[in-house]
């Protein structure tokens, strides 16, 4: 007896594919052009995003920097403007010093000192409470440094301080209040101290400074 319609062994010939209501052969998401456009559209958006926020970043580093720049060359500017108008004065001429001895200072003595740019070398002569004196001594223009020796004449001024003696007399230059300032040492057999000095220009204003200062 003949058969119809099937074969043997229970399986289909696979010839034949069923249909199903709104699904084609052909349903992978990645194979549909609206799709892919989108997921393209989305990485160029992206990656558009990313190097606005990068420029953005470079553009308020370069203003930042500017204005730390600005900031830098403003204070760097008015630092030397500062330091220039309030750079030691080696001009000859007449200047004022005053030391501390005793607990006090001893006011203000006028005396001439003579600079010679070409050796760095400084002479003058003056007088104070103690006597009239000579002075010899260096200085440098670079580390605004000056080293003096005040020598005193015998049998001038006051006989009992006045013993002919040596002061030795070491100074920096102050900027903030445009003056020398230092110590003045002397060492003898019979006596030897060392304190405060200080020397200016007679132009400038003199300017009191408390004896508690420096300490030495």
């Amino acid at each position: 007896m003949r058969r119809t319609g099937s074969r043997g062994g229970g399986g289909g010939s696979g010839d034949d594919v069923p249909n199903f209501p709104g699904i084609t052969p052909s349903s992978n998401p990645e194979d549909n052009p609206e799709n892919s456009g989108a997921i393209a559209g989305g990485v160029l958006g992206g990656c558009a995003g990313i190097c606005i926020l990068i420029y953005g970043c470079k553009c308020w580093l370069r203003r930042k920097a500017a204005r730390a720049n600005n900031i830098a060359l403003n204070n760097t500017l008015r630092t030397n403007t500062f330091n220039i108008q309030n750079l030691p004065s080696f001009e000859s001429g007449k200047w004022l010093s005053r030391y501390y001895q005793y607990d006090k200072w001893h006011d203000w003595h006028q005396l001439s000192l003579s600079f010679n740019p070409t050796q760095l070398k400084v002479n003058g002569n003056g007088c104070d409470d103690v006597g009239t004196f000579r002075i010899q001594g260096i200085y440098s223009i670079k580390r605004h440094r000056m080293k003096l020796i005040k020598t005193y004449e015998r049998n001038t001024g006051n006989r009992t301080k006045n013993m002919g003696h040596k002061v030795k007399i070491q100074l920096t230059w102050n900027t903030i209040v445009s003056q020398f300032e230092g110590v003045w040492c002397v060492k003898t057999k019979k006596y030897q101290d060392q304190n405060k000095f200080e020397l200016k220009l007679e132009t400038l204003q003199v300017q009191s400074i408390d004896s508690d200062t420096f300490k030495y």
